[in-house]
């Protein structure tokens, strides 16, 4: 008995983690869904079909660079370099 329940228990586990990473992939790449569309498609149709999501997370702005991709640390200065 108790093995079923921890089995049960991680079958949520996966579901829930499963979900939230649709959700997350969806949101994070629905600006760009013209050139990765598979993750914001999957994500809306499961809403159509009436999935359920947690709660979005408050958006957070993404800084892009002059070449179109996001930076995680800013570059340094040409006189830091040397």
């Amino acid at each position: 008995m108790h093995q079923e329940v921890s089995l049960c228990s991680l079958k949520l586990q996966i579901k829930t983690k499963i979900v939230y990473l649709i959700q997350k992939w969806g949101l994070r790449f629905e600006k760009q869904s013209d050139i990765l569309p598979l993750f914001y498609n999957v994500y809306k149709a499961l809403l159509a079909n009436g999935v359920k999501f947690p709660d979005p997370p408050a958006k957070t702005e993404v800084k892009s660079g002059s070449s179109g991709g996001t930076e995680a640390v800013p570059k340094k200065k040409q006189e830091d370099r040397k």
